[in-house]
């Protein structure tokens, strides 16, 4: 019970102590807001050794210790220099003390006929720890010494005996960081665990036990990224020079701008009269390119959505040569209809062809003549669907 009381005082004392000394720290070298990481960065791994005090039924019935080793691996991620989670595994046995060998983990009788229990115990425990160094003091990762509480909760199992428990566990504790380098700190912690008071095969109504614990041990930070990047942190005097920069960086800039002003106004003079030159010589030039087909459903003069993408194309070939001359020419199929009936679907495909190229994409209707040539053998491949059409060539 001295011990368990002991070992309460000198948590209670180092929590204290943190709290005092954060607020005489000197002010850190660097205080930054920083960046957020991935998800993969500042993941860490320690281990850990130490002594327990299990604080069960029955513990002043003896005068020997119960104070028992452990040992404890972790593996951990911080999600920002102030907000982390840790899971651990430790090994440990525990000692106390039974009024009957019918309860509670009995090894063997001690001095004065007392009876004594020993058990192994498989503790496996989730953290949530809060940095507070980071949290009052700003992050630093050059400090020394970081002070973090933690809360738990866990599950341990009672190993080694015929009367295996297990239990839920909750927990608080302090865990205190001593930077080596940027990879390596030295770990101090201490914690209680709250543990159902049937943990210990032991039922006085109390309603828990308490294991008091103290690790020493090493981490090790994984990975590349064991830090956070500063987020837009500038001094005055950096900002100066960076305006002074600029500033001759403009009037260099403005000189440039002045010279390629007039190299522009030079090269734009050029251009317009090669442009120029350029469309007076078409003006005078004459179409030489290939005649253009439209074809048609039978006995329809429409033209399909298809053909009116190809129209426009031809359209604008025959709006560069407004020398030349063009000739609508509409056929139909002759094998269907009548010669009378054909000859007016020539003429009515060749005419919708024109007012198309007038009306829908603006060439001059003094460059096109229409015509139609009636009813026609087939034109095409031997085939008499590609008789129903219109072309348009150069006169």
């Amino acid at each position: 019970m001295k011990m368990s009381k002991m070992m309460l005082l000198g948590l209670a004392m180092i929590m204290g102590g943190t709290a005092f000394a954060q607020t005489e720290e000197a002010k850190p070298e660097k205080v930054y807001e920083v960046e957020t990481n991935s998800f993969w960065s500042n993941w860490f791994v320690g281990v850990s050794g130490g002594i327990q005090h299990y604080a069960g039924d029955y513990r002043d019935l003896g005068n020997e210790g119960i104070v028992t080793g452990m040992g404890e691996i972790t593996v951990g991620k911080w999600f920002t220099p102030v907000i982390g989670v840790r899971g651990g595994f430790a090994m440990y046995r525990a000692k106390g003390f039974t009024p009957s060998t019918k309860y509670g983990y009995f090894w063997e009788m001690g001095e004065n006929n007392v009876r004594k229990t020993r058990w192994g115990n498989l503790f496996t425990h989730a953290d949530v720890m809060i940095n507070a160094s980071n949290l009052f003091c700003g992050y630093n990762p050059k400090r020394f010494w970081n002070a973090i509480p933690l809360a738990s909760v866990g599950w341990m199992h009672v190993a080694g005996h015929h009367k295996g428990q297990d239990d839920l566990t909750v927990g608080l504790g302090l865990l205190n960081t001593f930077r080596i380098n940027d990879k390596w700190n030295i770990t101090a912690e201490v914690r209680c665990i709250a543990v159902p008071d049937e943990y210990d095969d032991i039922v006085s109504g109390t309603g828990y036990d308490m294991s008091t614990q103290a690790l020493i041990g090493v981490s090790y930070k994984l990975g590349k990224t064991t830090g956070w990047a500063a987020k837009g942190a500038t001094t005055a005097a950096a900002v100066a020079e960076v305006q002074k920069q600029l500033a001759a960086m403009q009037d260099e800039n403005n000189s440039l701008k002045g010279q390629i002003s007039t190299l522009e106004n030079e090269k734009a003079a050029a251009l317009e009269n090669v442009k120029n030159a350029s469309a007076e010589a078409a003006k005078n030039e004459q179409y030489n390119g290939a005649s253009y087909t439209v074809f048609y459903n039978i006995n329809s003069s429409k033209l399909t959505d298809k053909e009116l993408v190809n129209l426009e194309a031809i359209a604008n070939k025959i709006k560069d040569y407004p020398n030349s001359k063009f000739v609508i020419s509409g056929y139909a199929d002759k094998q269907t209809g009548s010669a009378a009936y054909n000859q007016k679907l020539s003429e009515q495909r060749a005419q919708n062809v024109y007012d198309t190229l007038v009306n829908k994409f603006g060439v001059n209707g003094d460059q096109l003549t229409v015509e139609g040539k009636g009813g026609v053998d087939t034109m095409f491949y031997n085939n008499p669907r590609m008789s129903r059409a219109s072309i348009i060539e150069v006169k």
